[in-house]
């Protein structure tokens, strides 16, 4: 009996002693800390101070998301003295305007002055209005032979690259130009209309001052522009 007591004895004592170095592991344990990640909205960086107001910033993404814009991939966003905004994507300038009620009235792409988002009409999507620099080359050599071919070879043509005016929409890109003919005083106006469908660039008008030269289809009129119901 005198032998069991002292097991029982031993066996508490091993008990309490491992429980006292739990305790003493479990308080000089350090806590774990709970990190928090807090997401950083990625168009803080786009915007910075620009934009004061959190309900404005969303409104402009929304409308840069109804002509395909990537917020997130624009640059030089700035805050005009008129109270827009202008920034660029892909290398062309567009302008944020907004209203009285600093509600987006449109976003319009400066090189062909096309408001690609006007508030209360259906959106055109950016992509199929902006002009690749390489597509402007391709225009231009275009442009070149077929007035070569419609003055017979001349001696000389000079064209003011840098005064050509483009446009893109949809499949269909518009160049008008002017040119100086062996040195002649007077100036031409040249104007062409080319699609480019599966990767090839075939020219489907061409007309010198207003007088159709070439045309392998009817000149492209735009349908007119739809207005949505309860903008």
């Amino acid at each position: 009996m005198y032998f069991k007591k002292w097991i029982s004895v031993l066996i508490v004592a091993f008990a309490l002693v491992f429980a006292f170095a739990g305790c003493q592991n479990s308080e000089s344990a350090e806590p774990e800390n709970e990190i928090s990640e807090v997401q950083e909205d990625p168009t803080d960086e786009v915007f910075k101070d620009e934009v004061s107001s959190e309900e404005v910033k969303e409104k402009i993404i929304s409308a840069l998301e109804e002509i395909e814009v990537d917020a997130e991939s624009i640059g030089g966003f700035e805050k005009t003295e008129d109270g827009n905004y202008i920034f660029t994507y892909m290398g062309k300038d567009f302008t944020v305007t907004l209203d009285e009620d600093s509600e987006v009235s449109s976003v319009r792409l400066e090189e062909s002055g096309e408001d690609l988002y006007l508030k209360g009409y259906e959106p055109y999507k950016a992509e199929d209005f902006m002009m690749p620099e390489f597509m402007k080359n391709h225009l231009i050599e275009i442009m070149k032979n077929l007035t070569e071919l419609e003055f017979n070879m001349p001696e000389s043509m000079e064209f003011d690259e840098s005064a050509f005016a483009f446009r893109h929409e949809g499949d269909y890109y518009y160049t008008t130009g002017t040119v100086k003919i062996n040195g002649g005083e007077k100036e031409h106006t040249v104007e062409m209309t080319c699609s480019f469908i599966d990767n090839t660039v075939e020219a489907q008008f061409f007309a010198v001052d207003g007088k159709t030269s070439i045309s392998f289809t009817n000149k492209i009129v735009r349908p007119e522009r739809q207005e949505i119901e309860n903008p």
